[in-house]
């Protein structure tokens, strides 16, 4: 986006937990773009908006059916969305508008890829946009969401996940033992 002629700060958000806090610092890196005004992006965090948000407006903000709010908490800023009953709105994570530099995300960056408690060591996780939603695969489940709506399909096997990967992501894994 720099390249672009944007002006990107790239900071520190700190993701929501399902049993209540926040990860620590530089847990995930999202981008603010000053086009006049601030603009939130984020294409890095999964199952999250796709276009980018305003971050000094407490409206909610539409993004293909679902909705996202951004709310000061003292020098820090909250991204929410609805609860799954829609009565609530629920910390996804919060981030700072102070800007960071790459090699700030680094120790964290490195708990993630190799940590046995990070859950990107968990198992396998491929996600990807599509024109209507996303569509995730782990080794347990197929997640397809289109317009709003999420389906799970179970993953019985590895051929069936090996199928799912070619079918959804066109990858091929390579068949071991030859």
């Amino acid at each position: 986006m720099k390249r672009l002629g944007f002006k990107v700060s790239m900071v520190s958000a700190r993701v929501a937990k399902k049993e209540g806090g926040f990860s620590p610092d530089f847990d995930h890196l999202t981008l603010l773009v000053r086009l006049g005004e601030c603009w939130l992006v984020d294409v890095g965090f999964g199952n999250l908006f796709t276009e980018p948000k305003r971050v000094d407006s407490t409206d909610a903000q539409q993004d293909k059916g679902e909705a996202y709010q951004i709310v000061s908490k003292g020098k820090t800023r909250l991204l929410l969305r609805p609860s799954a009953d829609e009565t609530t709105w629920k910390p996804q994570y919060e981030f700072t508008l102070r800007p960071r530099k790459l090699a700030d995300f680094a120790e964290r960056n490195r708990y993630q890829q190799t940590s046995p408690r990070s859950h990107f060591t968990q198992g396998r996780l491929i996600s990807k946009l599509t024109p209507m939603g996303r569509v995730t695969l782990t080794d347990e489940k197929l997640i397809l969401t289109e317009r709003g709506k999420r389906v799970e399909h179970l993953v019985k096997d590895q051929g069936e996940f090996n199928r799912l990967l070619a079918k959804h992501f066109k990858l091929l894994l390579p068949r071991r033992g030859l």
